[in-house]
């Protein structure tokens, strides 16, 4: 089937009204707003992410982490150069300590109670020097705890470090990159030769059988319009539901599969005539048959008519019938829903339906409606019941 998509402002959208497969975009002029949406089923509509916007929101996430990284990270460093400078001041005090020492040493010669004081007085320094290196050790263990935590010295340091930090980066990431990223519309046989990395979705234009490239297996038969997607290990997969399996009639032994015809003689019916007619639906062809016979069917409008894919355009023809016979508009009317109207290419642009309006009971003008599906040119007929047609051209830009 063909795609379908809306398209309009943000502040138009309307989840509710779109149907399941559907997509819609937002065109406004700012950035912001310019969002895609796509319609699982009824009511459940999901925005769509693009590449866009999962680097500004990743760039934003690393952003922040690497912003409380550096704050953390001069905290620390502020303390551990107070903690440098206080070192400093220890040394300065013990080397003042053991000249102290050295002096009493001397005095010790001439006095023995004065060299017991300055011995008492070594030890003392002793005692703060070994203090000292307890509390290095403190700090150092503080710093490994800031870093990656594990040592014990914090309430939570496992979830309040650089590392626990640069891993939650990390996972926000790979988060990130397990969405689906749509990277276009492209035929089936361009599927082997495109980028294929995990979340990556490619819509396919035309029908197509799954091969052993996809994580169902080979043999799978989906229409034009359908979305697959790379997966992380390594299959496409497809944005559908099960499909039947296979299909085959009473009258036969094998199931087939994909696009099955099932006729009457595929259940046992084939001595059955085509089609019973009830008595009003027989009495309204030969009623027609009998009244409404068209006399004249020609191009009102001057080929070709031009519009845009996506857009529907219109001609008019003009159909007269016989009025030598019962005529009336009901008569005109039906005759009129009696031509069938084919498009010579319905991939480009197909009819999607026609009106009549009557100038009296024999002749009316016939407005016939076409929608353009992609770019390029179509022939659209009509033909009556009698065998009489009309032809019109119509361009898609």
């Amino acid at each position: 089937m063909a795609i379908q998509m809306r398209r309009g402002l943000k502040a138009d959208f309307d989840p509710q009204k779109m149907l399941p497969g559907e997509w819609a975009v937002s065109i406004d002029s700012e950035t912001s707003n310019q969002i895609v949406w796509m319609c699982f089923r009824a009511g459940i509509v999901k925005r769509m992410g693009t590449y866009e916007d999962f680097k500004a929101q990743i760039e934003e996430a690393t952003e922040d982490i690497r912003e409380l990284y550096e704050v953390t990270f001069n905290e620390i460093k502020a303390y551990m150069e107070g903690l440098a400078d206080e070192a400093e001041e220890y040394k300065d005090t013990a080397v003042s300590k053991a000249q102290e020492a050295s002096g009493s040493a001397d005095a010790a010669a001439a006095s023995a109670t004065t060299a017991a004081q300055e011995a008492e007085a070594a030890s003392v320094s002793a005692d703060e020097a070994s203090s000292s290196a307890d509390e290095s050790e403190n700090f150092r263990k503080l710093s490994e705890s800031y870093a990656h935590g594990g040592t014990g010295v914090r309430p939570n340091e496992n979830v309040d470090s650089s590392q626990y930090y640069y891993e939650q980066a990390k996972r926000i990431s790979q988060g990130l990159e397990g969405a689906l990223l749509p990277m276009g519309t492209i035929a089936f046989a361009q599927l082997p030769v495109v980028t294929r990395q995990a979340g990556y979705m490619y819509n396919i234009m035309d029908d197509f059988t799954t091969d052993n490239t996809f994580k169902e297996g080979a043999g799978y038969t989906y229409p034009a319009g359908t979305n697959v997607y790379y997966t992380a290990d390594g299959y496409w997969d497809c944005l559908s539901g099960t499909l039947v399996a296979g299909v085959k009639g009473s009258a036969e032994s094998i199931y087939r599969r994909g696009f099955v015809d099932i006729t009457k003689e595929d259940i046992g019916l084939g001595d059955v005539p085509g089609r019973l007619e009830s008595l009003e639906e027989r009495v309204s062809r030969l009623e027609l048959k009998i009244y409404a016979v068209p006399v004249e069917f020609r191009l009102l409008s001057k080929p070709p008519i031009n519009g845009q894919a996506g857009q529907t355009i219109t001609f008019i023809c003009s159909l007269s019938i016989d009025s030598s016979g019962l005529v009336s508009k009901e008569i005109l009317e039906k005759a009129t829903d009696d031509i069938t109207w084919t498009s010579s290419n319905t991939t480009i642009a197909s009819v999607t339906g026609h009106y009549i309006r009557t100038r009296d009971n024999i002749t009316g003008s016939i407005y016939v409606n076409i929608l353009g599906h992609k770019s390029g040119n179509v022939t659209v007929t009509g033909t009556t019941s009698n065998g009489m047609s009309v032809n019109c051209t119509a361009v898609f830009s």
